[in-house]
């Protein structure tokens, strides 16, 4: 496919990569947008489910720009985070149609922003160029894709303890389930889980032995466990931290708090489940919910993300010094806002401190001591999108 003469293949790959660099969060924003007025529920769609294919996307037109200098003899290898999701789509329940009408539209999004930020010097020859590429290949991404989608079914059904998952499913959603061919005593104090890493199984068996706890696990992705720990008295957080945190060193690990009963039991789950993101980003480690509950919000809902960052570090941001006025506001607040403290961790003195401070509430409108919580999620947000970004 012959593009403008003047313009190489390796000059529309490097434009588009920077289109795509420099405008990671609109990108994301636009492709929100377009998933919410789509009408893929019309389908019969999660979309809520199907928003997770959001942030691989932006790998999937990373892997479509690499392939441009490799010609016909260009093999798909779907990204880990585009497989992830794909996987977690079909556990959820998605079809294969609904999952590729989803990947449909992020992709129509991506495409129409990235055009309408494209210099005109290689607007047209990457439109030539893509229009080859989608021909060429695009049979090749659909396999890819449905390849994949289709050794995770394979998987789920093959699966050895597929009935037991069933049977979690069903009371996780509040649905009637038959508990009595579960090992597990449901009508005690329990405290939910999610782990990720290897021989979760055998290290979790060992910790419920060591702390005379009930032990159910249940497999939801490869290296990836849902976990409860059962007893007949109320659980002390502290005692089960220890022996999580034993663990810690090569397991991601996300916790609910200490409840009872099934609807306990549930919760529990919930609140592991809300704070996993988090423990993923993190990487190895233990993540209480209850530490992390409105960081946890702020992830899951975009607007509620955006909210707090616009609102408490974006004026920041206009200030040259703004790294600076960070790095004390962030130290400020994790030393419980001692100004004397924070000069000293820092190694400056006092008066720079309670100086950046001042200037930070001339740009926000409200001093950090006052809305510590709303600044502390803000810093939080900002420290795990950079971490996700790369």
């Amino acid at each position: 496919m012959a593009v403008e003469e003047d313009i190489s293949l390796h000059e529309i790959a490097e434009e588009l990569r920077a289109v795509i660099a420099a405008n990671s969060d609109e990108i994301e924003e636009a492709v929100a947008a377009r998933m919410k007025s789509s009408g893929l529920e019309e389908f019969g769609a999660d979309v809520e489910g199907l928003m997770g294919l959001k942030p691989s996307a932006k790998e999937s037109l990373n892997m479509m720009v690499e392939s441009f200098e490799q010609g016909d003899d260009w093999e798909p290898a779907l990204p880990p985070a585009l497989t992830a999701q794909l996987e977690y789509a079909a556990r959820r329940g998605a079809s294969l149609e609904q999952i590729m009408r989803g990947i449909g539209v992020i992709g129509s999004a991506f495409l129409e922003f990235v055009f309408g930020r494209l210099d005109d010097r290689y607007a047209k020859a990457t439109l030539q160029y893509l229009a080859a590429w989608q021909k060429r290949n695009s049979d090749k991404v659909m396999m890819a894709f449905a390849t994949a989608y289709t050794e995770e079914i394979d998987r789920l059904n093959q699966s050895p303890t597929r009935e037991l998952r069933e049977q979690v499913k069903k009371l996780l959603e509040g649905g009637p389930a038959d508990t009595r061919s579960i090992d597990y005593r449901f009508d005690a104090f329990h405290l939910g889980l999610v782990v990720v890493g290897e021989k979760v199984d055998l290290v979790f068996q060992r910790m419920a032995e060591t702390l005379g706890c009930d032990l159910l696990v249940v497999p939801d992705a490869e290296h990836t466990f849902w976990i409860w720990l059962g007893a007949p008295r109320q659980l002390d957080f502290s005692v089960l931290e220890q022996g999580v945190s034993a663990a810690a060193d090569s397991l991601s690990i996300s916790a609910g708090e200490p409840r009872s009963g099934v609807s306990g039991w549930r919760l529990s789950h919930m609140e592991a489940e809300a704070a996993a993101p988090i423990a993923a980003l993190e990487g190895p480690g233990l993540v209480r919910h209850s530490n992390v509950a409105l960081l946890a919000s702020a992830l899951y809902r975009d607007e509620v993300g955006r909210s707090l960052t616009d609102r408490y570090l974006a004026p920041l941001d206009r200030h040259r010094d703004a790294e600076d006025l960070k790095s004390t506001l962030r130290t400020y607040l994790e030393l419980s806002c001692n100004a004397a403290s924070t000069a000293s961790a820092l190694g400056v003195n006092r008066h720079t401190v309670q100086r950046r401070l001042r200037r930070v509430e001339e740009a926000i409108g409200e001093p950090p001591s006052v809305r510590h919580a709303e600044f502390g999620v803000a810093l939080q947000l900002e420290r795990l999108t950079a971490i996700a970004a790369n």
